[in-house]
């Protein structure tokens, strides 16, 4: 037997040698390349895992974990091996209409098959950590799976909230800041406006005791008023108190009428000039906050030229196209109407340009100017869908130019006009309720109405004017009412009196420009609306409209 086995062509020997061959042969044609493979699989497991990121392998098809890097399991608060076979949204919660749904659903194109957006992981113990994904549909021998990966951005978001909690805080010592700065502004004008009217009211008041007549007086009593009421209304536009009412103007005769009141309030060492084009189609706009715009323009002129100069306003037809506007101008392309303004100033730098437009900055001493101007005017521009861009160089003066869109509408839509001033128009016979709070205010309109021939009776509160309203055999033919009166106020006195009866015509007065409170009571049943402060003719001008 032993003999046998030795032969050199024993089947069993030269089959073990065979194989002995085979696998020395495999060894060295293959063992390099596997244990090279092993590296490159161990380095490349070596980078998954010490990835920062949380990195899911997904079965497209089932939507379980096929594997999993351990930065998943710390996130998770598990061991990445007890991931494996576990349902995707087991783990991780998505916002409604995340853009993994469109992933999964599949598609040719190359956009379709890449996810990325925000959600969060579900930390064992049940807490969310957000987390930044981004997925990838992707194919491995005929199956389709999902690279998923997802980034901490638990810290990021940490810091953004302690950046807006910082800046609200800036914000607010800012505001205060700014409210010292206003108030000190508003002061400083208001008490120049009551020395002036003080002034002239005491002239006037003791020539009236000699018996002689001050028009020129009264006249700038009756200026500074006006202009007292212009820096309320600047105050109201800029903090959104008021919203543009909206008519269609001819901007020549806002600019004719603004000069009109410049000549008489501007120094006289500056000359106005006008060069209004021809033919100009109209514009919507508010025909006050137009005139704030002129006057806000024109008193920033002034300042710039203490010693005198020349202001000159000039009206132009123009025609935007898109690249004027792609350029820069934040309008739509088409025809506008152009306002310029300009001065033979001192002029700006190029610093002080890129702020002017900024709330409460201003290059005056303290106490000299609110900063609200030309801030005020970009707001007032900006709610007209206009634009409003500035032009200076130091020593060479400053222009202001401005853009409002061409009004496309009916040709047959009536301008605005001012209402009639004639005695005929102005007076009346019948009886008016006045209703306010303010004793000086109440009797002014009496007396202001009584001269005109109407018949007045008065109320100092809602309750007051109610109980009058229902007690009246023949109930007053108008109402005249504050909004901001103590009590039930105009709003609900109103409303009560338009119960008793539903024809009644009710005007409201507020200090408020027509929005919110104003413009609830008009639209539940006010026949017209009344600006505090107001001038004789607007009370009787308004009176007459609603009547008639």
């Amino acid at each position: 037997m032993e003999g046998r086995s030795n032969r050199p062509d024993d089947p069993e020997r030269l089959r073990q040698k065979l194989i002995g061959l085979g696998e020395h042969s495999l060894r060295k044609s293959y063992y390099p390349q596997l244990q090279s493979r092993m590296v490159e699989l161990e380095r490349f497991r070596a980078l998954l895992d010490y990835s920062k990121d949380a990195i899911f392998l997904l079965n497209a098809a089932e939507m379980t974990v096929a594997d999993a890097n351990q930065t998943t399991g710390l996130m998770l608060a598990e061991p990445s091996d007890n991931l494996l076979g576990r349902h995707f949204h087991e783990l991780v919660e998505f916002d409604q209409g995340s853009s993994l749904g469109d992933l999964l659903a599949g598609g040719p194109s190359l956009e379709q098959r890449v996810a990325e957006g925000i959600c969060r992981l579900k930390v064992t113990g049940g807490a969310l950590l957000p987390v930044e994904f981004t997925a990838k549909l992707v194919d491995f021998a005929d199956e389709s799976y999902v690279v998923f990966v997802g980034r901490d951005i638990s810290d990021r978001l940490q810091a953004a909230k302690e950046k807006e909690k910082i800046e609200k805080q800036l914000r607010h010592s800012q505001k205060m800041e700014a409210i010292g700065t206003l108030s000190g502004g508003i002061a400083h004008d208001f008490n120049n406006i009551l020395a002036v009217i003080m002034g002239f009211a005491e002239i006037a008041y003791d020539r009236a005791q000699e018996g002689q007549a001050d028009p020129a007086s009264l006249r700038q009593i009756l200026d500074s008023s006006d202009r007292a009421k212009r820096l309320v209304q600047q105050i109201l536009a800029f903090s959104r108190k008021g919203s543009p009412d909206f008519k269609v103007l001819d901007l020549n005769r806002v600019v004719k009428d603004t000069v009109s009141l410049l000549k008489r309030t501007l120094p006289k060492m500056i000359h106005i000039q006008t060069n209004l084009a021809d033919g100009l189609p109209p514009v919507q706009a508010d025909p006050t906050q137009m005139e704030q715009v002129l006057l806000n323009m024109a008193s920033n002129a002034a300042d710039a030229m203490p010693l005198g100069g020349r202001l000159t306003i000039q009206t132009e037809l123009t025609e935007l196209d898109k690249h004027c506007c792609n350029w820069g101008l934040e309008v739509s392309p088409g025809v506008h109407v152009a306002l310029l303004i300009n001065d033979t100033g001192h002029g700006m730098s190029e610093t002080t340009r890129e702020h002017i437009f900024e709330p409460f900055y201003t290059t005056k001493e303290v106490g000299r100017g609110t900063g609200l101007g030309l801030s005020t005017t970009y707001g007032i521009i900006q709610s007209h869908g206009g634009h409003i861009h500035c032009y200076s160089d130091l020593g060479l003066g400053t222009t202001f130019k401005i853009y409002l869109p061409a009004f496309q509408g009916e040709a047959g839509v009536p301008m605005e006009k001012m209402p009639s001033s004639s005695e005929k128009y102005l007076r009346g016979d019948e009886t008016v309720l006045l209703v306010d709070d303010e004793k000086g205010l109440l009797n002014l309109g009496a007396m202001t109405l009584q001269d005109m021939g109407y018949q007045v009776l008065t109320a100092s509160s809602g309750e007051d004017a109610l109980e009058l309203f229902a007690r009246e055999a023949h109930p007053p033919d108008l109402v005249v009412m504050d909004l901001g009166m103590p009590g039930m106020g105009g709003h609900m006195a109103m409303r009560a009196i338009l119960k008793i009866n539903p024809l009644a015509k009710v005007i409201i007065a507020s200090g408020y420009l027509p929005q919110e409170q104003p413009r609830m009571a008009l639209a539940d049943g006010a026949s017209g609306f009344l600006s505090k402060p107001f001038r004789r003719t607007d009370l009787l001008g308004k009176v007459r409209e609603v009547l008639d």
